[in-house]
C-alpha cells in the first residue's frame, strides 16, 4: 500500500499514513481532529548509488581514450 504524508490544519503536525489509493485520510493521527488534514504531494525518492558527475566523467574519459586510439590507427594507415 502507498504511504501518504498529511499536514494537520489544527495542530500543525505532519504525519505519514498508509492507505489505499482510493481512500482519503479524514482525521489527524496526532490530535485526532476531523476534517482538518491536507495531503502533501510527495515525489518518489530514488537513491542512486552512483554519482551522476562521476559517470559522465568516466564516459568522457573513455571517449577520449577511444578517440586517441582511433587517431593513432588512422595515422598509421596513412603512412602505409
Amino acid at each position: 500500500m502507498p504511504r501518504y504524508v498529511y499536514k494537520c490544519g489544527s495542530c500543525g503536525a505532519s504525519f505519514v499514513t498508509v492507505h489505499g489509493m482510493m481512500e482519503d485520510q479524514d482525521h489527524c493521527d496526532i490530535c485526532y481532529e476531523s476534517s482538518c488534514v491536507t495531503r502533501i504531494p510527495q515525489m518518489p525518492f530514488v537513491k542512486h548509488k552512483t554519482n551522476t558527475g562521476k559517470v559522465v566523467k568516466e564516459f568522457i574519459d573513455d571517449a577520449k581514450e577511444e578517440l586517441a586510439k582511433e587517431k593513432k590507427r588512422l595515422a598509421s594507415e596513412e603512412r602505409d
